[in-house]
């Protein structure tokens, strides 16, 4: 019985990766960039064969895709800037569009891209 006010140790977990990404030339990925985008076509991919099999328009699902992905990009970076108004660059006019220094908020982008 460990002792009273320790903390159990955890039986496992998962460290951290040594890299965010991937140095391309003069261009740095971010890994969570590179899921954004294979989430987007998978969604795109399952999306247009249920609709067309359902006999639906398949150019339909690529309009509603045209405003929907840049609406909840820009969602989820006005949720970050809302909720974490001291992670914005104060001394740039472009800080609180600065979407390469990180700061996308998930509930700001279902709300935006929904």
């Amino acid at each position: 019985m460990p002792a009273v006010g320790s903390t159990p140790t955890p039986l496992a977990f998962l460290p951290s990766p040594s890299s965010n990404g991937l140095q391309l030339g003069p261009i740095f990925l971010h890994y969570y960039g590179m899921m954004y985008v294979v989430g987007i076509v998978l969604a795109l991919t399952i999306i247009s064969r249920r609709w067309t099999a359902a006999g639906g328009d398949r150019d339909l699902v690529y309009e509603v895709l045209m405003w929907s992905v840049p609406a909840g990009l820009i969602g989820a970076r006005i949720y970050f800037d809302v909720t974490t108004p001291f992670d914005i660059n104060p001394h740039t006019w472009w800080g609180p569009l600065a979407i390469w220094n990180g700061g996308l908020g998930v509930w700001g982008g279902i709300a935006a891209g929904a």
